[in-house]
């Protein structure tokens, strides 16, 4: 197989700038989703499966096509545990490629799901806000705030919607003395492991207050998953129904398809009351 061209980038073969290196060969999905700024990360070769869509890529073993796995770490962004994934979402580049990655990509569905539980006027606060797509619905029924690591989201956000209420948080320690009727993510949590989002939920719990409300979204599944140096953990029904009943009560828990039938599950729980 022919190497990656001399002077192209993952991005040019993933946005088909370079139509004729991308018919025979795309980088390896780490290295499309950390881009061409970040340093570390071997080629390998992908060859395009036929009769497949234009921007879709097989590997040798048959694996998913490429670009699925790769929407699903470029379409959500960093809890902000992760060093190399804030690397990547700490630079301009880095997030204006994610942008551009997420469009036609929002949680108006998870949004629609909690309004049957939420009551309009209420506080949310939204972890891992991205681009704020999210966030601005959220604010068309609530009182949303939006938080992320990435204090790049937040100043772009922030230019273009003065005023806006925000803060930067980290999803484990969300350090705040603020207090909240409702936390809402959307594919954000699925970076942390299991003691952190351990800890992220008993965290929670403590900022919640009034409605006492959660809502979070996850790719579906037990598995692990290592891209550009960004872990995924698939969650599946039975561990989130264990790792929230210890502070919360599970009101709804069920699957949905982003990409794919079943492949996402969200969580709206309530949690219990000091006392």
């Amino acid at each position: 197989m022919t190497p990656l061209p001399s002077g192209t980038s993952a991005w040019d073969l993933w946005t088909d700038r370079n139509a004729d290196a991308r018919k025979s060969i795309v980088t390896k999905p780490e290295i499309l989703i950390a881009g061409a700024g970040i340093d570390g990360f071997a080629a390998a070769n992908y060859l395009q499966r036929p009769g497949c869509k234009q921007d879709e890529y097989i590997n040798a073993d048959g694996h998913l096509p490429v670009r699925v796995r790769d929407r699903h770490a470029w379409r959500h962004g960093p809890a902000g545990r992760n060093r190399v994934t804030m690397k990547f979402y700490n630079t301009e580049q880095g997030v204006a490629d994610y942008i551009a990655m997420a469009e036609g990509y929002d949680g108006r569905e998870l949004i629609a799901e909690l309004q049957n539980y939420l009551q309009p006027g209420t506080t949310v606060l939204e972890l891992g806000m991205g681009p704020g797509k999210d966030l601005d619905m959220l604010k068309e029924r609530y009182t949303a705030t939006g938080s992320d690591y990435s204090k790049i989201f937040l100043d772009r956000y922030g230019a273009s919607t003065p005023g806006a209420d925000l803060m930067q948080l980290d999803a484990v320690s969300i350090d705040t003395e603020r207090r909240f009727d409702a936390i809402y993510s959307n594919k954000v949590l699925h970076h942390l492991n299991d003691d952190e989002l351990a800890a992220s939920i008993n965290r929670q719990a403590d900022v919640l207050t009034g409605s006492r409300l959660v809502m979070h979204a996850f790719w579906h599944g037990d598995r692990v998953e290592e891209i550009a140096g960004m872990t995924f953990h698939y969650r599946n029904e039975d561990f989130l129904r264990r790792a929230f009943s210890s502070r919360f009560e599970v009101l709804k828990l069920e699957r949905y398809a982003e990409m794919e039938d079943n492949d996402s599950v969200f969580i709206i729980a309530r949690a219990a009351e000091s006392p």
